[in-house]
């Protein structure tokens, strides 16, 4: 298979303005989408990060938004039929597979993680969102498929411990290389080191045992 990272600037998209709007991240994955006369309307399942006064205003502003044909939630966890052009149509085809759920960080950027049998299909998919988004490819390589993680309701973490991972994965914590320190990290969540680390690891504690459960 072959698979391809690829980042764009959404925040004048509507999840992606609205995160940035109101500081929250979501974590969202494509379930199923179907054409109706010029529109398609998609499924997502999405989990979103941030404090619950904010994901409350987010949740309530996207649920009025006139591309949004229905919403309903389950604490952090959203199942949205939301509406794209008919010209997206190619980057929902059965040629390709979203290996990892769509991340919209609080910034409004969002990372694409793909995959496909063809690098042709990855080469078309990149050309569609470098037309409409502007995007850029981080990598396209080929290597065998070991795992697709979809969005799932996660095991209950407390709201600092939310906030903690957050961070860390906006700022490349869990990148490799690492693009940041446990110390930066609790500089700029304005937290004592071994708070912010007794957070993260918290979360951390719970969400690895969870996932590797699934495997």
């Amino acid at each position: 298979m072959w698979f391809s990272e690829i980042q764009f600037d959404g925040s004048d998209a509507p999840a992606g303005s609205m995160a940035k709007k109101y500081n929250v991240s979501i974590s969202t994955y494509p379930i199923s989408h179907t054409e109706k006369e010029d529109k398609l309307l998609i499924y997502f399942a999405c989990n979103m990060f941030g404090s619950k006064e904010n994901k409350n205003s987010f949740v309530k502003e996207i649920s009025k938004h006139k591309r949004v044909h229905f919403l309903e939630q389950n604490k952090d966890f959203l199942i949205i039929l939301f509406e794209e052009a008919k010209a997206t149509k190619p980057v929902y085809q059965h040629n390709i597979i979203h290996n990892k759920p769509i991340f919209i960080s609080s910034k409004g950027k969002e990372i694409w993680s793909i995959a496909s049998m063809r690098k042709k299909d990855i080469s078309n998919f990149y050309d569609i969102l470098k037309k409409t988004r502007n995007a850029k490819m981080i990598f396209v390589k080929k290597k065998k498929i070991s795992n697709v993680s979809i969005a799932q309701i996660h095991p209950e973490l407390t709201n600092k411990q939310k906030e903690a991972m957050k961070l860390a994965i906006e700022e490349g914590y869990y990148d490799i290389p690492r693009k940041i320190s446990v110390n930066e990290l609790a500089k700029l969540a304005k937290l004592a080191i071994s708070t912010y680390q007794t957070h993260l690891r918290k979360a951390e504690s719970r969400i690895m045992p969870y996932s590797f459960s699934k495997i």
